[in-house]
């Protein structure tokens, strides 16, 4: 990840740690448990969590595992992960500090690896994905929940489009085949797909990411446009007349396996 675009996210993300620590579409527990479930975490596991954020997946994972470890670029980030791990009374959290490109722990370390809501600010997905699969050990298991747009080249790149404006450190939204692709291109077997929708007020979401008024006027004039167009068919509409912004996610789960060259 270049030194520019590592700057990029510890800037938005400084910014928005307030809100990426509150807000009740990342602390839903239902969505959370989903992640426990898939990923089958029992008190032997030892989890990590990759760009872990405000730590609301790392600590609800160690209500369950026996270790959970997060990392994160951002420090204003860790510092909510260490306060929400107080409030919850667990001592069995690590959090570390780095770029999750070049993760700074052994071959296998752990037998539980997720990642959420991350990937899409990664210049390169796949880099990031073949780190996730290094430290997870044989016969472990692998979450990402992310944005998954369907197979829609157009309409993808008008949806990175729009939340690149939302978001300077979004990189890129990867289409379903794309993340077929990465899950592919790894040893790794019995896969599950869990799809939801999130569902933001353009103009909230908008000032929450600091976005000027001048600037988020002309967001919704365009995303309004589009929604007429249907080039935003699938993360866009309009909810009494209030443009609402709608991120497809997949939580997409897979177990490590062993090859003849391990």
């Amino acid at each position: 990840m270049s030194t520019v675009h590592q700057a990029s996210i510890v800037a938005q993300f400084t910014r928005t740690a307030d809100a990426f620590a509150s807000a009740p579409q990342f602390t839903d527990l239902e969505t959370l448990n989903l992640l426990l479930k898939v990923t089958r975490a029992t008190p032997q596991d030892d989890s990590l969590d990759v760009a872990c954020g405000a730590g609301v997946v790392a600590v609800h994972f160690a209500s369950v595992v026996r270790h959970a470890t997060g990392i994160d670029l951002t420090p204003a980030m860790l510092n909510k992960a260490r306060e929400r791990q107080v409030k919850a009374g667990l001592i069995n959290l690590t959090w570390d500090e780095g770029d999750v490109a070049n993760l700074p722990y052994p071959d296998g370390k752990f037998s539980v690896v997720t990642s959420r809501f991350a990937i899409h600010h990664m210049i390169n997905p796949e880099s990031v994905f073949e780190e996730i699969f290094r430290v997870c050990k044989i016969g472990g298991r692998i979450a990402i929940c992310d944005i998954s747009l369907p197979n829609d080249p157009d309409a993808a790149a008008a949806f990175n489009r729009i939340e690149s404006q939302n978001d300077p450190s979004h990189a890129k939204a990867l289409m379903e085949s794309e993340w077929q692709t990465l899950f592919n291109r790894s040893a790794l077997s019995d896969m599950s797909i869990t799809r939801y929708q999130l569902a933001f007020p353009l103009r909230k979401m908008l000032q929450a990411s600091f976005v000027p008024e001048d600037q988020a006027q002309e967001i919704e004039r365009e995303v309004r446009n589009q929604i007429s167009e249907g080039s935003l068919r699938f993360c866009a509409a309009l909810k009494a007349d209030r443009c609402m912004f709608l991120y497809p996610i997949a939580v997409m789960s897979a177990m490590k396996i062993a090859t003849d060259e391990t």
